[in-house]
């Protein structure tokens, strides 16, 4: 596992994670009256400041020449993801550019056609597009499109950058950056096992087992960065800050702006949270009047929002989809080639440790709960816990002796590799699609966004506090635009 920083320093590395994070809340603000939008604005800019004292320094283990690569590295798997439209984009970027386009031809919050008596908005977790939205609402909706790229490439980039800082050797940081890009479990043969058939090249095989996923890093990626990014970077600054005086400045800032970016990958990121708090001398740092307590409070208004009508959404017990047995079979089998036996492999290593302790007990337990249209609860909450994993294989097969179990490694996470590239072989497999331009209401079934994107704004404090909504506008026709292009 990687080691914590011994330098108890932030960093401008430090800092620009901060700001990655902490900027779309910012811009959140203009969703609120403006009296609440400059009272919730300055007390983030204030909370950041007080965060982010002396995060302004060079990071010393991360050259200009290691910058340079990541940079492009990033710029180049962030285009292959079909984000901006350079290649295939998979079906769900049809939701996501919707949501992009009404977030920058809409004045915010928008609001959607309801037969209800209150406005129906857009209740999604926006933080991810809120910056492209702002600069596309006066650049236009193509600029917003490129700008959604360079934004997942800079999210990406700093990613990869912190997670060298982890690692002491060139081979420990070349290796955590390639899993950082491969990672993914032995989906490619839990196909055949449970499905009775080998894959295709480019299938998506990330639902062999049926009823829960955990998502390979190259699926996160092309599917979801909008939830792999928050978690990703929350962790690895959790990492570099373990039980250190410092993660207690930053962590409420993360509680305010992470769950604007996802709420289940901030779930799945507060355990490591609390474990990395050293809570004996940190937790009045934690509270204080001048830095956690106010951004608390805005979490709070966070939380609301994306709340909103949530009880609408699919919810249960996986197991009341199952004939008992089936399920326990289907279980035993998900986790075994999902994690199970990597995590052996670790455990014989001698990798464990408390963080790995922590991302186990999340992978056992999610998929008893389900959540969301798609199960979301599963493959937003694990992102943090796999990450665990992927860095804690890093030291063992870089620095390894020969031995079985090392072997035995290479050859699991080999594996995991091989059907983590369905992926990008899509990519170039299906013909590329330009951006629609459509509404969420277009791209939706009858006209009526799904309960995971919109909700009733019927609780009293927000609908107090937010500005109107504006109706979302169609685009007029264009005469002979088709809308895609191969």
């Amino acid at each position: 596992m990687a080691d914590a920083r011994s330098n108890a320093q932030l960093s401008l590395l430090d800092g620009l994670i901060c700001a990655f994070l902490a900027l779309p809340l910012l811009l959140f603000c203009a969703w609120f009256k403006w009296p609440v939008a400059i009272g919730f604005a300055l007390l983030i800019l204030h909370a950041f400041h007080k965060a982010t004292i002396g995060a302004w320094r060079r990071e010393p283990s991360v050259q200009t020449r290691l910058v340079v690569t990541i940079a492009l590295v990033s710029l180049a798997w962030t285009a292959m993801t079909g984000i901006g439209h350079f290649v295939y984009a998979n079906l769900d970027w049809v939701t996501r550019d919707a949501v992009l386009r009404d977030l920058t031809a809409t004045a915010w919050p928008p609001e959607y056609p309801t037969i209800f008596n209150t406005p129906l908005i857009l209740r999604a977790p926006v933080g991810y597009y809120l910056p492209a939205a702002a600069a596309g609402s006066v650049l236009g909706l193509q600029a917003a499109d490129f700008l959604l790229y360079c934004w997942t490439a800079l999210g990406f980039a700093l990613f990869l950058c912190a997670v060298t800082t982890l690692f002491s050797t060139a081979r420990q940081r070349f290796i955590a950056c390639a899993l950082m890009i491969g990672f993914g479990g032995l989906d490619i043969l839990g196909v055949p096992f449970y499905r009775g058939f080998w894959a295709s090249l480019g299938d998506h095989i990330e639902w062999w087992a049926g009823f829960a996923q955990y998502s390979s890093n190259s699926t996160l990626m092309f599917w979801a960065p909008n939830h792999a990014l928050p978690a990703w970077l929350g962790l690895v600054l959790v990492l570099r800050h373990w039980r250190q005086p410092q993660l207690a400045r930053i962590a409420p800032l993360m509680a305010a702006a992470v769950p604007l970016w996802s709420p289940l990958a901030a779930a799945g990121l507060t355990p490591f949270f609390i474990a990395g708090l050293n809570w004996r001398h940190d937790a009045r740092q934690l509270f204080s009047l001048h830095g956690g307590l106010p951004l608390f409070a805005i979490s709070g208004v966070v939380a609301r929002y994306i709340t909103m009508d949530t009880q609408a959404l699919a919810h249960g017990w996986a197991i009341d989809g199952f004939y008992p047995p089936t399920f326990w079979f289907s279980y035993v089998a998900f986790c075994l080639l999902e994690f199970g036996f990597l995590a052996l492999v670790l455990f014989r290593l001698r990798t464990f440790d408390l963080r790995m302790g922590i991302a186990l007990a999340i992978l056992l337990l999610l998929p008893f709960y389900r959540f969301g249209p798609g199960n979301d609860l599963v493959m937003r909450c694990s992102i943090s816990a796999l990450a665990i994993l992927a860095l804690a294989a890093v030291r063992p097969l870089a620095d390894g002796g020969r031995n079985f179990w090392r072997y035995a490694l290479m050859l699991i996470l080999g594996i995991g590799v091989v059907g983590a590239a369905q992926e990008p072989e899509r990519a170039f497999m299906a013909p590329r699609w330009a951006l629609t331009g459509q509404t969420l209401v277009e791209i939706s079934p009858a006209g009526q966004p799904g309960s995971n994107y919109v909700g009733q704004l019927t609780q009293p404090g927000i609908a107090l506090m937010m500005r109107t909504p504006t109706l979302v506008q169609p685009d007029p026709p264009k005469p002979g635009a088709s809308g895609q292009t191969n």
